[in-house]
């Protein structure tokens, strides 16, 4: 049975899938896709009446920032009970 060709992407359109070969098995390589330089528009469904919640609600918006330049999101909510849930640009819990 004869080997199927792989097409490679043409770089100037950046069309077609993005291979590399190794010995004869080709692996699919996925497209790097940067990072917005601004954050998407939110909604910020959350209020705060003491400090504690004030500083709460900074570090949910920080990292909810930083999630919103993923270049795959589209929207995002950020809900009343809302609290961080890891690493800068982890989805906060209740987002």
């Amino acid at each position: 049975m004869p080997k199927k060709t792989i097409p490679e992407s043409d770089p100037q359109t950046g069309t077609g899938p993005r291979r590399r070969h190794h010995g004869g098995r080709a692996e699919r390589l996925a497209r790097e896709i940067p990072l917005r330089s601004e954050p998407l528009a939110y909604n910020l469904n959350i209020t705060t009446e003491n400090e504690g919640e004030a500083a709460n609600v900074a570090a949910v918006k920080a990292t909810f920032d930083e999630l919103m330049r993923t270049p795959t999101l589209e929207q995002g909510a950020v809900m009343p009970d809302a609290c961080p849930a890891g690493p800068m640009g982890t989805i906060p819990v209740g987002a």
